[in-house]
């Protein structure tokens, strides 16, 4: 049996960063620790371009310079970029407590005031965001990351180069039914940012995505009919955030700052100026033993990140 690669970027030419070791990857992306030319580890996203395309590269940096004054502590930032023949390259920290993928993988589900916890700094990333005009288009467990007692959005906007020429299947179960239309048009990207983390605080709470399908090309079909319902583990209000964040409609949908006033959040708003003080709101660290058997084996870890494949 022919040992992984875990690290096939050495020798490329990465603009004096230093390829380490691959910790995930996608058809047309890959995540490395890398260490910067300083000498600091970090971790770097490499999107290929396949071809020599100014009019996206010229995208590519006036959207990754704008991310990258991003400034709030719910999220990741972006530390450098540039771009190759070959290669967009996105720089970023090392987020040691891994990502909430992980810790679904090891739990299956979370509780619900971790879950509460981790819906309030994600819709805080948001409602950062969205009142600067500027979405996510990617919030997913793999971009939900953890250090300490503290949770952080990452990937901002990175996306949008990966599918400009490239099909990215990973993050159709959490995308809005209007993104899933082929259109012209410009749409506001930001309520699908919220439709797309009320699948996350579903799949937080019940450990599986609200879409009933057999085969992953199912899922398209799935989301534009809306039709999802709940188990009885998901309390009542929690219920009513949900379907609030997963209006059919853009227009009707709730907003980030709708959401961190929701009665849900009550007892997370209270506690919102001790985790400011820097203690933990949380219950329990995602390092403790999970409270439900998962199926899968855990990752890998390096650094603090997981070493995985994503498909």
């Amino acid at each position: 049996m022919n040992k992984k690669n875990d690290n096939p970027f050495a020798g490329v030419d990465l603009r004096g960063y230093k390829a380490i070791r691959e910790i995930a990857r996608t058809s047309s992306s890959n995540v490395l620790i890398a260490q910067s030319p300083m000498g600091q580890y970090c971790c770097l996203k490499l999107v290929r371009r396949p071809n020599d395309n100014q009019v996206e590269a010229q995208f590519f940096q006036s959207e990754a310079n704008a991310l990258s004054i991003l400034n709030n502590k719910t999220i990741s930032p972006i530390k450098d970029f540039f771009y190759t023949e070959t290669y967009y390259a996105v720089i970023s920290e090392i987020r040691k407590g891994g990502s909430l993928q992980l810790l679904l993988e090891k739990r299956q589900f979370v509780g619900a005031e971790e879950a509460q916890n981790i819906l309030f700094s994600i819709a805080t990333a948001l409602q950062y965001c969205h009142v600067r005009n500027v979405a996510h288009r990617d919030v997913k467990p793999s971009n939900i990351l953890f250090e300490q007692d503290k949770v952080f959005l990452s990937d901002f906007g990175i996306r949008q180069i990966e599918i400009t020429s490239h099909t990215y299947n990973s993050s159709i179960p959490y995308k809005a039914p209007e993104l899933l239309e082929a259109t012209t048009e410009k749409i506001d990207e930001r309520p699908g940012d919220i439709w797309s983390l009320g699948v996350v605080l579903y799949e937080m709470i019940t450990g599986k995505l609200p879409w009933n399908v057999n085969q992953p090309e199912e899922f398209p079909a799935q989301i534009k009919k809306g039709n999802f319902s709940f188990p009885p583990q998901v309390p009542q209000m929690a219920r009513d955030l949900i379907s609030k964040m997963m209006d059919m409609s853009p227009a009707h949908r709730i907003s980030s700052h709708e959401i961190l006033a929701h009665a849900w959040l009550s007892k997370i708003r209270k506690s919102s100026l001790r985790a400011a003080n820097g203690k933990s709101v949380f219950s329990r660290s995602i390092d403790q033993k999970p409270s439900v058997r998962s199926g899968g084996n855990s990752k890998k870890l390096l650094l603090g990140n997981i070493t995985r494949n994503v498909r």
